[in-house]
């Protein structure tokens, strides 16, 4: 079935009841993003992440960036001082949605925060010791 979805063919469906699966169904256009609509979605977020950062710049506030951040989880060369990664279930910062961190990854993203408001501000508030807390990854039963 996992073959099937990859390829785009949809969920198998067994209609006549015999308990094999039948015909593919196709995914419904409405479900899924063609080439146009990807890159009409990737120019809004492009272009909102402009607007936010010149408003955010004439007004005196900071902005962060995450994308090199995720970007860096993603190709599994650690961050903030932890090794983690993108890995579904077992990298330790998605949880299993796979779009929002884990405990752990929440962590690391929070530091970084800390570490752009202290500089941005002159502050000196405490970083979290991750690999003291050791905050979890996904729990699994």
């Amino acid at each position: 079935m996992q073959d099937e979805i990859a390829t785009g063919r949809g969920w198998m469906s067994d209609t006549d009841g015999d308990g094999t699966p039948d015909t593919p169904t196709p995914i419904a256009d409405r479900d899924v993003l063609d080439y146009a609509e990807l890159v009409e979605a990737i120019t809004a977020v492009v272009t909102f992440n402009t607007i936010i950062q010149q408003v955010a710049d004439a007004a005196g506030i900071p902005v962060i960036d995450t994308d090199p951040y995720l970007l860096q989880v993603l190709s599994g060369q650690g961050i903030e001082g932890v090794q983690v990664d993108g890995t579904p279930f077992s990298g330790g910062f998605f949880s299993i949605d796979q779009v929002h961190p884990t405990p752990k990854g929440y962590a690391i993203m929070a530091n970084i925060f800390l570490r752009h408001i202290n500089k941005a501000y002159n502050a000196n508030i405490p970083l979290i010791d991750i690999n003291a807390l050791n905050p979890r990854g996904v729990k699994f039963p």
